[in-house]
């Protein structure tokens, strides 16, 4: 497949991974969902939930989380969630210097309401990917992350 290449500085003709996304709803529906990509050099990786929100479904994921703190806690502590996704929620995505309007300096969640994107994800290896047992892995991934998934649909009133 070609890319679109006018603002890339990679003078690579195609693209070197394929992806795709389950949300129900499609791929611009206002939903958490579950992401594969394959690509070479142990680049491909499974996702799950939801990335680079709206400012509305931002606001709406934050108050789950204020509001349902045990809840959210839950789920991305969930030892079956940690199994396939060892580094939990991804703190590394983007997020604000400093708390969200409306939420205090010193909420016990704010680490996590800080976040601008919220997600679980992890790489496979060359190896992995290429390896018979890839789509279980994949599927027991995907079963692993539902709750996490459903507790962000709830937040965004997309059960």
């Amino acid at each position: 497949m070609h890319k679109n290449d006018r603002s890339q500085t990679d003078p690579e003709p195609y693209k070197r991974r394929f992806g795709s996304g389950l949300v129900p709803g499609g791929r611009h529906a206002e939903r958490a969902g579950y992401y594969l990509a394959l690509s070479p050099d142990g680049q491909s990786w499974l996702r799950a939930g939801r990335f680079t929100p709206t400012p509305a479904e931002l606001a709406a994921i934050r108050q789950e989380i204020h509001y349902s703190s045990d809840e959210f806690h839950r789920r991305i502590e969930d030892p079956e969630l940690l199994r396939h996704f060892p580094n939990a929620l991804d703190m590394s995505a983007p997020q604000l210097t400093r708390p969200p309007r409306g939420y205090a300096a010193d909420d016990p969640e704010l680490p996590w309401l800080k976040l601008k994107s919220f997600g679980v994800g992890r790489l496979f290896s060359d190896e992995e990917a290429l390896g018979p047992d890839f789509i279980d892995r994949v599927v027991a991934g995907i079963a692993a992350a539902r709750p996490w998934v459903e507790f962000l649909n709830t937040a965004l009133h997309a059960e």
